[in-house]
């Protein structure tokens, strides 16, 4: 029972994450000049159709940090909201970071620089997502 009921806590923590952070991306882009140009409906639609993909991917991009956290939490005997809202922001922050420093990148060849592009486009995002998933959890 304990394990179905930390399943679903990390099931909703994911859905949660996700959808913090598909709104903030998708203000972001209709506060750019993609989204004026496109228009409101257009990046919706975009939005939408990628939805599966990015709940997906956060959910499996998050396994082994959350695991982690997890596991750390049950050692220092940490729990709560406030450890699992700073630790999940923290991993998930990291973990992204470090996925696009390993993905190759046109003209951002090293991967100090793909971390650092990627830690300035979409950090906060995926920082303020990862908090709220720990807060859900």
């Amino acid at each position: 029972m304990w394990t179905l009921s930390r399943l679903a806590g990390y099931l909703a923590a994911v859905a949660a994450s996700s959808a913090v952070f598909m709104l903030w991306m998708t203000y972001d882009e209709m506060a750019g000049p993609v989204g004026k140009e496109a228009g409101f409906i257009n990046i919706i639609e975009l939005a939408l159709f990628e939805a599966p993909v990015i709940v997906f991917g956060i959910g499996f991009l998050m396994l082994l940090p959350w695991g982690f956290v997890i596991y750390v939490s049950g050692r220092l005997h940490h729990a709560g909201p406030v450890y699992f809202s700073v630790s999940s922001a923290v991993t998930a922050f990291l973990a992204f970071c470090i996925l696009a420093g390993i993905s190759p990148g046109h003209g951002h060849p090293g991967f100090l620089d793909q971390f650092a592009l990627a830690a300035e486009t979409s950090g906060l995002a995926v920082f303020f997502s990862g908090s709220i998933g720990g807060l859900i959890y």
